[in-house]
């Protein structure tokens, strides 16, 4: 069981949606097993693909560094609990003039059920995204306000509101993800791994519906502690957004970009390192690349992600 471990390090901030359920693949802790994993990465864009693909060049960029926890426990009876929680420091608008936010941003709750054991372990899982860390009550504005009473700006005006921050909810996406999908995996290559996955995404707010695809391999290197680390993702969306911009709406829709409605294929490549023996400790080096998408930036994520198994 420790050997197929290998096969938890979380593939980046970009597919969390999925991996924070998928993580593990079909494999299921027993009580009181499972790990704990810490992590970062540097999210950067300056280009996007229209609603038909076409590759546009962006005047404001996109450069989010995450830092997150997350792990999976299994509580017996074929069950495990996984979580992710995420930090944001992130930077936008055109270079040499961003704006920044930093603070807690999205948290995935999930849990998984093996429904099928022998050579090709099987699950289902059900998964929620959450904005509660950083959601705010009242419509969303990207800047906060306070009331002029003390005529602050020295305009003589004690009416108007001055902007104070940038509103925290501009570090995730508005509403609550609820996902859920099946799993498969298998050992393979003499200690390496496959995981398979699919699933539903319904989603509140102004969001289109998701429908993501998984798929990760593990290949050893020949040297005992390294192996080597694919991940194929695909998220189609099922372009059920309303065509009108609800109030909480951070993104709208124009001729360039429908971010509600947006669709991607990630691919990921990593080093996966045993730090012990007995392959407790790990470290996983990766990168993240947005290579084909639909109202979607065309992101570059390297990561770094240190893990503990117990």
């Amino acid at each position: 069981m420790r050997g197929i471990w290998k096969g938890i390090g979380c593939c980046g901030v970009v597919t969390l949606a999925v991996t924070a359920a998928v993580a593990g693949g079909a494999w299921v802790p027993e009580k009181g097993d499972g790990d704990i994993q810490f992590g970062y990465s540097r999210k950067f864009a300056d280009s996007s693909w229209t609603p038909d693909g076409t590759s546009v060049d962006n005047a404001s960029y996109h450069l989010f560094r995450y830092g997150w926890i997350g792990g999976e426990l299994g509580l017996g009876h074929r069950f495990s609990v996984v979580f992710t929680a995420l930090y944001l420091d992130g930077l936008e608008g055109p270079p040499g003039s961003y704006e920044q936010n930093r603070g807690t941003s999205e948290a995935f709750l999930g849990v998984k059920y093996r429904v099928h054991d022998g050579d090709w372990p099987m699950a289902v899982f059900a998964n929620m995204r959450t904005s509660l860390l950083y959601d705010q009550a009242g419509v969303y504005d990207r800047h906060t306000f306070l009331p002029d009473e003390d005529d602050i700006d020295g305009d003589g005006d004690t009416t108007e509101a001055i902007h104070q921050a940038v509103d925290s909810e501009w570090r995730g996406l508005l509403g609550e993800d609820y996902s859920l999908g099946f799993l498969a995996s298998r050992s393979a290559f003499s200690g390496g791994w496959l995981n398979l996955g699919i699933g539903y995404t319904y989603r509140t707010g102004n969001l289109a519906d998701e429908i993501p695809v998984y798929a990760e391999v593990g290949v050893p290197s020949g040297w005992a502690p390294l192996t080597l680390k694919g991940v194929f993702s695909y998220v189609q969306s099922a372009g059920n957004n309303s065509e009108i911009r609800q109030p909480d709406d951070r993104f709208g829709c124009s001729a360039t970009n429908c971010f509600p409605d947006a669709s991607r294929i990630v691919l990921t490549g990593s080093l996966f390192f045993d730090l012990t023996q007995q392959r407790l400790w790990w470290v996983e080096l990766g990168w993240n690349r947005w290579v084909w998408g639909e109202s979607t930036r065309k992101y570059d994520e390297p990561y770094l992600t240190l893990g503990r198994r117990f």
